[in-house]
C-alpha cells in the first residue's frame, strides 16, 4: 500500500467511506479507534488512563495528535467471504467445498496458481476482518493494510501486507481518493468551427449526491450536498448520524428532486429528447416479454450527474433533470442477429 502526500490525497473522503462502512454493518463510525501496541481501542477509556491523556472524539483530529488508527475495510459475511467498504464482495475458498462444485461457480481466471495461493494466505472467519492502519508523519499520510483478529475479546492488529484476495481490492479503493497532482485547465475540442472550450474542475457546494453504504443486499441511502453536509429531513448537517436513511434509491432520489425543485422553480425551462439504445440478450430471447423488460429497467437503471463536481448543469443558475419514459419503449429490427 503506497504512502500518500496529504495534498494528492482526499483524507477527509478516505475517513468518511470507512465511517460509512462502519455505521452501515453495526460499528461506530466517527472516530475510528486508535490502534496501540498491535490493539484497536474502539472504547479509548481505558487507553486514556494508561496514556494519562483525553483522546479526541474525531477521526482527523485524532491523527493530527499522532495516534495510529484502524479503518475496516473487510467485515467477515458470515458464510465464505468478506463485504467490503467499496460494495463488492470477496469471496474465500473452503477446503470443505465440493472441488467439481466449485470448478462449475469459479469464473476462469480465478481457478489459476495465483488465485490458490492467494486463496490460502486469505484469512477468513468471524473473528477476522481486513483493513487499514493509517497515521500521519508530517505532510505523509501512512497507509497500510492490516488484520484485525479477535480471538480473545481483544481487537489485535497484525500486518497484511502479503499479497491475498482481499489486499487487491483494499489497495484500488485507497487509489480512488488520490488527487491528480496538478488543477490545471484542460482543454478540450471544440465543435468544428468553434473556440477551444476550458474545463476546470468544478467544486458545487449545493449539488447534491445520493451517498450509498453498505453491502449490495443491506445497501442505504443518503443525501449529500457538495460541502459534505447530510440532508436530515430538515436541515443540512456535517454530522452522518443525523442522516436521513432511504432504504432504497427511488426514495432518496425523489427527495433529491423535491430539494432540487425548491430550489429552481418558477425559472424558466427547454426540453430535449435523447435517443437510447436497448439491447436484451438472452437464450430464449423470444421468450422475455416487453412489459418483463420495462420492469427490468425501472428496477435497475440508474441515471447519474456528477452535481458535485461538474455542476447542476452547463452554465451557473442552471439544472439538468433526466428521465427515461418506459412508455416510449419499443422493439425496433436489430442490425444483427447474434450477440
Amino acid at each position: 500500500m503506497p504512502t500518500m502526500f496529504a495534498k494528492t490525497f482526499d483524507l477527509d473522503g478516505f475517513l468518511h467511506a470507512l465511517h460509512s462502512f462502519s455505521l452501515a454493518n453495526g460499528g461506530d463510525g466517527n472516530p475510528l479507534p486508535v490502534v496501540h501496541e498491535g490493539t484497536a481501542y474502539y472504547d479509548p477509556s481505558e487507553l486514556e488512563s494508561e496514556l494519562c491523556t483525553d483522546i479526541p472524539d474525531d477521526s482527523t483530529a485524532r491523527l493530527k495528535a499522532g495516534y495510529t488508527l484502524f479503518g475496516l475495510f473487510a467485515m467477515y459475511n458470515g458464510d465464505n467471504g468478506f463485504i467490503c467498504a467499496d460494495g463488492n464482495e470477496v469471496e474465500v475458498p473452503s477446503d470443505d467445498d465440493d472441488e467439481e462444485e466449485k470448478e462449475s461457480r469459479q469464473p476462469r481466471r480465478r481457478r489459476t496458481k495465483k488465485y490458490v495461493q492467494l486463496a490460502g494466505r486469505t484469512e477468513c472467519d468471524e473473528c477476522r476482518g481486513y483493513g487499514y492502519e493509517i497515521a500521519l508523519e508530517g505532510d505523509d499520510i501512512i497507509i497500510e493494510p492490516a488484520l484485525m483478529c479477535d480471538l480473545s475479546g481483544e481487537s489485535e492488529i497484525e500486518n497484511a501486507s502479503e499479497p491475498n484476495l482481499v489486499t487487491e481490492p483494499m489497495a484500488k479503493f485507497v487509489k480512488r481518493f488520490k488527487r491528480p497532482a496538478s488543477r490545471c485547465c484542460i482543454k478540450t475540442p471544440a465543435p468544428k468551427g468553434g473556440k477551444t472550450r476550458q474545463r476546470r474542475p468544478v467544486q458545487n457546494p449545493a449539488g447534491v449526491t445520493i451517498r450509498y453504504m453498505g453491502s449490495d443486499d443491506r445497501r442505504i441511502f443518503v443525501l449529500q450536498r457538495g460541502d459534505l453536509k447530510f440532508w436530515t429531513g430538515e436541515v443540512w448537517d456535517k454530522t452522518l448520524d443525523k442522516a436521513m436513511i432511504f432504504h432504497d434509491h427511488k426514495t432518496a432520489q425523489a427527495t433529491c428532486s423535491v430539494i432540487q425543485y425548491q430550489r429552481y422553480k418558477g425559472k424558466p425551462l427547454r426540453t430535449f429528447t435523447v435517443e437510447m439504445s436497448v439491447t436484451l440478450v438472452a437464450d430464449d430471447v423470444e421468450g422475455v416479454s416487453q412489459e418483463e423488460l420495462a420492469r427490468f429497467i425501472a428496477e435497475a437503471m440508474r441515471i447519474d450527474m456528477e452535481t458535485s463536481v461538474y455542476g447542476d448543469g452547463p452554465v451557473d443558475g442552471s439544472y439538468v433533470q433526466t428521465r427515461v419514459k418506459l412508455s416510449t419503449l419499443k422493439e425496433t429490427e436489430p442490425g444483427w442477429k447474434r450477440f
